[in-house]
């Protein structure tokens, strides 16, 4: 500490004392570390006092062996006399809260690298990769079978048959049986629907169609049906359709079809109800394809509305539309 005083008084660097004795002050630090000199030309003395100084903390020496005291630097209340000693107040929490903010900047960096890789791996496997196409599938009048067949109008029953129109509303398809895709069951219990296979058109409107085209073939009564008309209740009388099965259906190793549909025949002026049933055809499907798959669907759902349209017939139109048909087997039949 003598050499550093002899040099700050030393003869070729003599400043007046009002001005050394000014600019003589040492920065307190955080711990309550006080340094001061006090000096006079031709004796030195310095003393340090320090009270609980902690051990992490960065200590601050006076450079009083500056050639010359360039004015003052403030920290808040401090007062030191260089630029140097200002930045000895940082402390070890500081810098340790630096070295924290950093690494959660270097992790989140690190995260969005992460997903942005992740997001380049993808579409580059969706473009170079090759995505099963997409297959759309119908519905169809199939052609007539034995159970058909054994329903079919007698033409010169047609006079007999009672007056009233008939409007055919969509089918309600509830759950997977409205989205699209068709559906498939596994077992009696586990459900999914293929994501490549679709219908060309919603089920509620081919099962539309397909019921109209029955009518006409074999009608209930003697005026028109109608698919969806603008005005349902403008007719006599309205059938109503809902699906509760038409799947695939895998048991093991074996593929069957299923289906099955509730209906109603109401009375359009007061909305009453004349009649309702529900039919279900299970059938194995050899050919485990799913053009197969879909034929026999379509097969099943003709024979399905066949029925239904003679337990109305029966129920309603009573001993004369009787007449002219076969009585029929049981609605729940499986085959």
């Amino acid at each position: 500490m003598s050499s550093l005083v002899t040099a700050f008084l030393s003869p070729a660097k003599k400043l007046p004392v009002p001005e050394l004795t000014a600019r003589s002050h040492c920065l307190r630090g955080r711990a309550g570390e006080l340094v001061t000199l006090a000096g006079s030309i031709g004796a030195e003395k310095t003393r340090a006092a320090s009270a609980g100084a902690r051990s992490a903390e960065l200590s601050c020496p006076l450079l009083a062996h500056s050639s010359e005291l360039a004015g003052s630097w403030s920290i808040g209340s401090r007062m030191t006399t260089t630029a140097y000693a200002a930045s000895c107040q940082l402390t070890s929490w500081q810098l340790l809260g630096w070295a924290r903010k950093r690494s959660w900047q270097l992790a989140r960096t690190l995260r969005s690298l992460l997903v942005l890789v992740a997001v380049l791996l993808l579409s580059t496997s969706c473009i170079h990769g090759k995505l099963p196409a997409r297959e759309f599938y119908q519905l169809h009048l199939p052609e007539p079978t034995d159970s058909i067949a054994a329903a079919e109008h007698d033409a010169m029953a047609a006079p007999r048959l009672p007056s009233g129109g008939i409007a055919i509303v969509p089918y309600v398809t509830p759950g997977v049986y409205g989205d699209g895709n068709i559906v498939f069951r596994i077992d009696e219990n586990s459900y999914g629907t293929y994501p490549n296979r679709e219908w060309a058109l919603p089920i509620a409107t081919m099962l539309g169609m397909i019921t109209e085209d029955m009518f006409k073939e074999r009608p209930l009564t003697r005026d028109p049906v109608v698919f969806n008309p603008p005005s349902p209740h403008s007719y006599t009388y309205v059938w109503r359709g809902m699906v509760r099965e038409l799947e695939e259906v895998d048991r093991g190793s074996h593929v069957y079809a299923a289906v099955r549909f509730d209906a109603r025949l109401v009375r359009a002026r007061d909305d009453s109800v004349l009649w309702s049933g529900n039919a279900r055809l299970e059938r194995l499907v050899t050919d485990a394809t799913m053009p197969a798959i879909v034929a026999m669907l379509s097969q099943l759902s003709a024979e399905v509305i066949v029925q239904l349209q003679e337990s109305a017939r029966a129920s309603v139109f009573g001993s004369a539309a009787s007449a002219v048909r076969p009585p029929l087997r049981d609605s729940t039949a499986r085959r």
